[in-house]
């Protein structure tokens, strides 16, 4: 299946698959202890602090043989994900049987012609 095919869903997971992949980006980086000084960095942190920030503090940064893992991004993939995933669900059951009686409409009206 084409995840991207020019439709609105398709923008809706362009947009989930752009900030997901943004969020596993912030923890890689953060995990191998990349310096928030450089200015990707710098970057990545701004763009995902507003995603992470409603799960802060819910269990700490622990660092573990250097490697350093921030559970608030691991929370927020995982929050987001289930959120997407029900909303896109929901947006197909609302939406199949408009696309079921359109889907009969057209075809009926290629039969008579």
């Amino acid at each position: 299946m084409n995840r991207y095919t020019g439709t609105p869903v398709s923008f809706l997971n362009l947009v989930f698959d752009a900030a997901a992949t943004l969020l596993v980006l912030r923890f890689v980086f953060v995990l191998f202890g990349a310096s928030t000084s450089n200015v990707f960095m710098e970057y990545l942190l701004t763009v995902t602090g507003p995603m992470v920030s409603p799960f802060a503090g819910i269990f700490p940064t622990v660092t573990i043989a250097g490697l350093s893992v921030e559970w608030p991004t691991l929370v927020a993939l995982f929050v987001y994900e289930v959120v997407f995933t029900f909303f896109m669900r929901l947006l197909y059951a609302i939406a199949a049987p408009w696309s079921d009686e359109t889907e009969k409409t057209h075809t009926s009206h290629h039969r008579h012609a």
